[in-house]
Order: C-alpha cells, then sequence, then structure tokens
C-alpha cells in the first residue's frame, strides 16, 4: 500500500508523535486500571469468568455457546493462575458467582479484568498504524489521542467482557485485509488468516462486521478503479491459492480456540447416534425419512467447528426472539431501529462526533488528490457497522457497536492534524477548543466511563437508556457506605436488580435488609436504577400487573445518590 499522507513530515515530528502516541496509551491504560477496585462486578462478568475457568481448569466449553472462548479465556487467566479453581456448578451464573467469592472478590474481579487490557493495546496499536499508514504520524498521534480519551472505551477495556476483544480483533483483521488487498506476501497471508480467526473467537458480531466491512472496501475499489472483466479474473485467480491459505490458517486458529475438540453441532439426549455411513445402508426407509435420519445424524456428528456452529445457531434464535429492553423511557422485547443510533449520539462526547464530520470531508478531500480508495476505508467502515447493526433485534447497549469507534478515531484524527496544518487560525481556534472539550469531558467522567453521557442526555440519562450503558447491575454498590454515613442512616434497605449478580453481604456494607418486590417499606430505601425503571417495567408487562414492583417508589424524590447507579430514599414513617 502506498503512504499517502502527503506531507513530508520531519524527523523531530515523527519522534514526538510516536513518543506522544505512547504516553497517552500508558496513561490510558492507567485511568483503566484505577477505576478495577472502584466498582464491583457487572452482570455479565461473572458468566464470562465461569466459562474462561472451565476452559482452563477442566479443558472443556459447555457453559454457554453465544460467545467463542478468546476473551473469556484471557480474562480468567489472572484469576486461574492465582489457585481460582472449577466449583462444580452446573450453571455459569452460579458457578461465577461462587468463583469470585471463593477468595477475594476484589482480587479475582481486578485479576480478570486486567485480561482485557491487552486488546486495549492492541485496538489503539491498530488505530496508530493504520493512521499513520494512511495520513501520516501526526495525524496517527492525533487518532490515538482521541481514541484513549473516549469514555466508551475506557469503560469497556477496564470490564471483564467480550466487547474490547472484539474491538481489537475486529479492527486487526479490517486493517490486516485493507493492506493484504493491495499488496499481499506468504507473511500477510498468515497474518490475515491470524486476524480472521482472532476475530471470530473474540465475538459472533464478527461474521456480522467483518463481511460488511469487506464489502465496503471491495466496493470502494470497484467504483474507483473499474477494472475490466478480464483484470478482475486475473485478480481473483492470483489470489485464489493464497486465499485458501488464509482460510486454513484462520480454521486453525479458531479450532485451536476451542481446543481441537470435536463436538456435535446438536446433541438430542435419548436417541441413540447412527452414523452416516450406516444410515445410507439400511433398507425399508422411504426417501423422506432418510433424509430426515442423515439431517439428524449429520447435526449429531462430531466436527472440529461443532461448538462454534452451534453458538451461531443461538445467536440467531437469541436475535429472533430479542432481548429485553429499555429504550426512551419504554420497555419491549425486541428492537427500535433507532436504538443504536440515538445511543451512539448520548454516549459519544460531542466534541468527538465534531471532530469525526470534519474528518469526513478531510479524507473526501484527501481521496479526490490522489483517487486512492484505501484513504475511504475507516469512513467507510464506520458507516457500514452502523447500518449493520441497526437491524438487530439484540438492543442492550453501545458496546455491541464499540470497534465502531477505531474507524471513526483515524478519521477524526486526520481532521485535528489537517486543522493545525493549514496554519488558518480559525481551524487551529476550532480544533483546540474542540479537543480541549473532550479531554474535558473524559476527565470528568473518571472513573464513570460505563456511566457516561454526553450533554443532550441531560440530566435524566435513564430515560434514555440503562443496561449496560449506565447500570449494569449496580456496579456502585462500594459507594453507598460514605453516602449513608454522611446521611446519618443507621437502617436502611437494599433494592438490586435480579441481573445483578454481586452478593452485597460480602462487601462489608452496614447492615441492611433486602427490599421485597411489592412491598413498600419505610425509613431509608437504596435501590439502583435498573431495578427501578428498568425491571419494574419489565415485571410490570410481563407478569400482567398494573403496577411493578418498585413503583410505589416513583411518588417519592430521591434524597441522595450513591455514584451514577443508586438513588437513595428517604420513607416517611
Amino acid at each position: 500500500m502506498i503512504r499517502t499522507a502527503g506531507r513530508k513530515e520531519g524527523s523531530a515530528v515523527v519522534r514526538w508523535a510516536r513518543l506522544g502516541a505512547l504516553i497517552l496509551t500508558l496513561l490510558a491504560a492507567g485511568r483503566i486500571a484505577s477505576t478495577y477496585t472502584a466498582f464491583t462486578t457487572v452482570s455479565d462478568e461473572v458468566a464470562h469468568l465461569a466459562c474462561g475457568i472451565e476452559w482452563l481448569d477442566r479443558g472443556i466449553y459447555e457453559y454457554e455457546s453465544q460467545h467463542p472462548p478468546l476473551a473469556r479465556v484471557f480474562l480468567s487467566l489472572g484469576p486461574y493462575f492465582a489457585g481460582v479453581r472449577n466449583q462444580a456448578h452446573d450453571e455459569m451464573w452460579k458457578e461465577g458467582e461462587a468463583l469470585l467469592y471463593s477468595s477475594s472478590p476484589t482480587k479475582t474481579l481486578t485479576l480478570a479484568r486486567l485480561g482485557i487490557l491487552p486488546f486495549f493495546l492492541l485496538a489503539t496499536a491498530v488505530v496508530w498504524i493504520w493512521s499513520r499508514r494512511l495520513f501520516g504520524e501526526v495525524s496517527a498521534f492525533w487518532a490515538v489521542a482521541l481514541f484513549t480519551f473516549l469514555p466508551p472505551v475506557l469503560a469497556h477495556a477496564g470490564l471483564a467482557t467480550t466487547d474490547m476483544a472484539l474491538t481489537a480483533c475486529l479492527l486487526f483483521a479490517v486493517y490486516v485485509f485493507s493492506v493484504w488487498l493491495v499488496r499481499r506476501s506468504p507473511a500477510r497471508d498468515m497474518l490475515l488468516g491470524l486476524s480472521l480467526g482472532l476475530a471470530v473467537l473474540a465475538k459472533f458480531s464478527t461474521f456480522v462486521f467483518l463481511p460488511v466491512c469487506v464489502a465496503t472496501i471491495l466496493g470502494s475499489y470497484w467504483v474507483v478503479r473499474r477494472p475490466s472483466v478480464r483484470a478482475l479474473g486475473e485478480a481473483l485467480k492470483a489470489r485464489r491459492k493464497p486465499l485458501c491459505l488464509v482460510l486454513v490458517a484462520a480454521f486453525l486458529v479458531v479450532w485451536a480456540g476451542y481446543r481441537f475438540s470435536l463436538t456435535p453441532f446438536e446433541a438430542r439426549e435419548g436417541r441413540p447416534h447412527k452414523s452416516v455411513m450406516r444410515l445410507l445402508h439400511l433398507d425399508g426407509l422411504s426417501q423422506q425419512s432418510r433424509l430426515r435420519q442423515l439431517s439428524y445424524a449429520a447435526i449429531e456428528t462430531p466436527t472440529p467447528l461443532g461448538a462454534l456452529l452451534r453458538g451461531v445457531n443461538e445467536v440467531r434464535r437469541h436475535n429472533e426472539t430479542g432481548h429485553r429492553t429499555w429504550f426512551m423511557g419504554e420497555y419491549r422485547r425486541g428492537s427500535w431501529r433507532m436504538f443504536f443510533p440515538v445511543t451512539l449520539a448520548v454516549k459519544t462526547p460531542l466534541a468527538f462526533l465534531a471532530l469525526y464530520g470534519i474528518g469526513v470531508f478531510a479524507v473526501w478531500k484527501q481521496f479526490r488528490r490522489g483517487r486512492d480508495p484505501s484513504i475511504l476505508a475507516p469512513f467507510l467502515c464506520s458507516a457500514a457497522t452502523l447500518l449493520a447493526v441497526i437491524p438487530s433485534n439484540i438492543n442492550i447497549g453501545v458496546r455491541h457497536v464499540l470497534p465502531i469507534y477505531g474507524f471513526m478515531a483515524v478519521v477524526a484524527g486526520l481532521a485535528v492534524a489537517r486543522s493545525f496544518q493549514a496554519k488558518r487560525l480559525t481551524t487551529s481556534v476550532l480544533a483546540t477548543i474542540l479537543l480541549l472539550w473532550l479531554a474535558l469531558s473524559s476527565l470528568r467522567s473518571h472513573p464513570d466511563y460505563l456511566a457516561y453521557f454526553n450533554e443532550l442526555a441531560g440530566d435524566h440519562p435513564e430515560r434514555i437508556v440503562i443496561y449496560s450503558d449506565l447500570d449494569w447491575g449496580g456496579q456502585d454498590l462500594l459507594r453507598l457506605p460514605p453516602v449513608l454515613k454522611s446521611l446519618g442512616v443507621t437502617e436502611w434497605s437494599l433494592g438490586l436488580s435480579t441481573r445483578s449478580h454481586v452478593n452485597p453481604f460480602r462487601h462489608n456494607l452496614p447492615p441492611f435488609h433486602l427490599l421485597i418486590p411489592y412491598q413498600p417499606t419505610k425509613g431509608w430505601v437504596a435501590i439502583n436504577l435498573q431495578a427501578l425503571f428498568f425491571e419494574n417495567a419489565a415485571r410490570r408487562e410481563e407478569e400482567g400487573r398494573q403496577a411493578g414492583p418498585y413503583e410505589w417508589l416513583h411518588q417519592y424524590k430521591p434524597v441522595a445518590r450513591a455514584g451514577k447507579t443508586f438513588w437513595i430514599y428517604y420513607i416517611p414513617p
């Protein structure tokens, strides 16, 4: 690929850009690590820990198939080497809770969250390399600066979940493909196979995001270059064998992630297994019966990627049935077509969105200068990622489109670099204001990166979205004691959503009573927003009641808050 920076950068500038990017990355890593002990576990962390320990300790991967093992294994390495072992529960949520509290929950959770930090570093490295390759060192520095100051990125880089792993591995795969498409070599063949395999092992969203990114990149080359049918045929022929090598390498990487296991796509209990070859020689079966029996045997035959196929099928079923969602003050099991556009609009710093918009024009201007379609790739991939996720019926957080921030950062980084290179006072002042605004927004949100909302959300973001964007199981539980102490509270009731997998009795809280659903109480009450709004509406709808379990609290106003997720009420006797 030809470097398209278009400007010759001095060696001093290059050195300072590299050093600055490294410093910003390390500072961001420190900011992420400082949040590890600030919050209790979020809902999904215990499940991922259970599956990862199962992979490491028992050598199997059977608790749940909807998520591949890469991130789960990485986040479980620290706890595993610290002595955490399988607790022999038959369900992953119970197993995860038992693992978390089998020793120090703070230590276990910190070690698990530390296992996701390498993915953040990989994602930042890809942003740097991609931006530098297209636009130069200065643009790469600003891209890294913007990426490492985004609260959603910092939030999910600090949690023992799968979303940062997807972000890093998808960015890696798309970037390597964009390079391989222009100039391939045996080393790049293997690197592309490795990156594709890691992306699949990170999260099954890869099967949605990767094809649309690849398609947009190929489409841009087709539109710009207008190859003849003969030239296209020769290009395909030249890459036929390398592509086979890429796919074989990717297959081996994915199979290794599943411990080279042979598992059936679906096991039907109570039914004897019949091999495909045996069924072919059975007499007395009609053609329809034979085909049906063959299909049963095929899905029950152990295969190298049976677990992966089963997981993809579970995700497909999950998407068909939808997920419980709270959006714009309404509960629904299903989807809103505007969920992700609106969530991105309120969860992303406005200064970053403005820089991205300016960057789109800068990218177009740079493209018109050299007509190199590779310049368009980051912008096209950001647009394709958003469009691909809009039809999803699983609307539970900006985290499900987290990779978009990597693509956007490359584009926005170019906007900052060109604004200062133009040497016009207006553009320099505008870029400076936006950068300071972004930095201030990011720093002020510490450590509440998960619960960050920009100015558009106002003072009540819980009216827009809650689950995994604001309250992911009452992560601010540890912030309750000092607030209660300042209020002089000695007796109080605690309300927690059923999606919370934290054990409040293991965290040295002041003596309390658990709030019982549908039973109003008097005195002091602390309840997390997920229970107060999301779960309250969900149970009202699903149980066919006129009022939810915590509806009675809505007639009172909270007198204090603990962190971003707990409201504290005083109910007079």
